[in-house]
């Protein structure tokens, strides 16, 4: 069941085997194509979304290119992670270098489910993600959700598996404690089966599903994309992604400060500072795995 926890604007959950599941991409209404969706995740804006392979083949994720050098996804994606290898563009990148939140503490209702993967040797110029940073008015607007998830109808569940680039729409109905939520709606059922927000089923509705945990939530301001969100869990209340289920996704707007801190630019070899007047000398910054 979905409750309001007295005095406090957040959603509160009751956690059964199957209600809080990470993000397993994308389920659609039965009468829709789902070409209309590959095609959505295709166009440029959202080229800098790729595929994350945890331990050589162990689990399938998403994540943002965020600059050159680092990858924005979620935390949970990294628990147990000994190796990264990330796909965007025709190309793969692997490394053993990321960075945990360090409030994560594996509930996902606790937030903070956000982490950065760094590249030192770089990733080959690929596209880069505009991150949101005006704040966390959203409720309302238009959200786009893409990632490399499991695939399926309203009907049929998460019965596809993930590695398909998809992108659909849904609208944003709740901001809480640093969270996005969005509920997937039924047309054809819009009183009894709507949790959040408006009823209104958009023209490519969607629910995010597993494989897409750590991809995007985009929305469009000013005429440009921006990422706004990144795919955390699914409160499912029937066990496998049906219409009324929740994506919740972490506000990107409420990390920006992290994630700027943390997110220092690689030099070069040849850019390395010369330290002191008249002296040979070269300083260097070591960079390893840490939680932040």
């Amino acid at each position: 069941m979905y409750s309001i926890r007295p005095g406090i604007l957040c959603i509160a959950f009751t956690i059964i085997a199957t209600m809080s599941q990470s993000a397993t991409a994308g389920i659609i209404p039965p009468s829709n194509s789902d070409s209309d969706y590959t095609d959505l995740a295709n166009e440029s804006r959202f080229a800098p979304v790729g595929e994350i392979i945890i331990n050589g083949g162990s689990s399938q994720a998403s994540g943002t290119v965020i600059n050159n050098n680092f990858v924005l996804t979620s935390a949970h994606v990294l628990d147990g992670a000994n190796s990264v290898t990330f796909s965007v563009d025709g190309s793969s990148y692997t490394t053993t270098e990321w960075i945990i939140h360090h409030q994560w503490t594996g509930n996902f209702s606790n937030g903070h489910d956000i982490a950065l993967v760094k590249f030192a040797g770089g990733l080959g110029g690929a596209s880069v993600a505009n991150l949101w940073t005006g704040g966390t008015s959203l409720t309302g607007m238009e959200g786009i959700n893409v990632g490399f998830g499991k695939s399926g109808t309203a009907v049929t569940g998460a019965v596809n598996q993930s590695g398909t680039k998809r992108a659909g729409k849904n609208n944003i109905d709740l901001y809480s404690g640093g969270q996005l939520y969005q509920d997937f709606d039924d047309l054809n059922n819009a009183d009894g089966i709507n949790f959040l927000g408006t009823s209104n089923q958009l023209g490519l509705e969607y629910l995010i599903a597993g494989g897409d945990s750590g991809g995007g939530l985009f929305i469009e301001s000013g005429g440009t994309t921006y990422l706004a969100g990144i795919h955390s869990y699914v409160a499912d209340n029937n066990g496998n992604n049906f219409y009324n289920d929740i994506t919740i996704s972490t506000s990107v707007s409420d990390y920006s400060s992290w994630i700027s801190s943390n997110t220092v630019a690689v030099p070069e070899p040849s850019s390395f500072a010369l330290m002191g007047m008249g002296l040979a000398g070269f300083a260097f910054t070591v960079l390893k795995r840490r939680k932040a």
